[in-house]
């Protein structure tokens, strides 16, 4: 009796284990060059490691610029359901916005324009008034009493 209950459960579980095995999608790529739809590869490993195995006809060049955008279509082995999305479907010619950019520009916080005008009005003057003697003394100014004691 042990042995039909042990038996029993083999079965159970080698049952769930290839009904998990044909879980596994097989999911078809075709693309659509010239009205036909051609098989490229196969997407297999889901839903586990997703790999890309391509097909013998596997377009490496192509000839006319409008042939590197094509149409794909994803086909589920399992369910045998195309997919009709355009997703990758490109419109010629392709046309863009021309490109515009706005820059806003604001001055240095300070006041620049006295330091300019200083600068200036130095380097007008003549030679010949620079004094090049040694600076004399200034008298110390006496401080008011506001100052002094404020």
């Amino acid at each position: 009796m042990l042995v039909l209950t042990f038996l029993f459960i083999l079965a159970i579980l080698c049952q769930k284990s290839s009904a998990e095995q044909e879980k596994i999608t097989r999911l078809s790529i075709y693309h659509q060059k010239n009205g036909n739809f051609i098989r490229r590869g196969e997407i297999v490993g889901l839903p586990g490691v997703p790999q890309y195995v391509s097909a013998d006809n596997e377009i490496t060049e192509f000839n006319d610029p409008k042939e590197i955008f094509y149409q794909i279509k994803v086909k589920d082995e399992n369910t045998d359901y195309y997919s009709t999305a355009k997703d990758c479907e490109e419109k010629f010619p392709i046309s863009t916005k021309p490109f515009t950019t706005t820059k806003d520009v604001r001055p240095l916080l300070g006041n620049f324009e006295s330091q300019a005008k200083k600068q200036q009005q130095s380097s007008k003057k003549p030679a010949a008034d620079i004094n090049d003697q040694a600076p004399q003394f200034k008298e110390v100014e006496e401080k008011s009493f506001f100052q002094k004691y404020w």
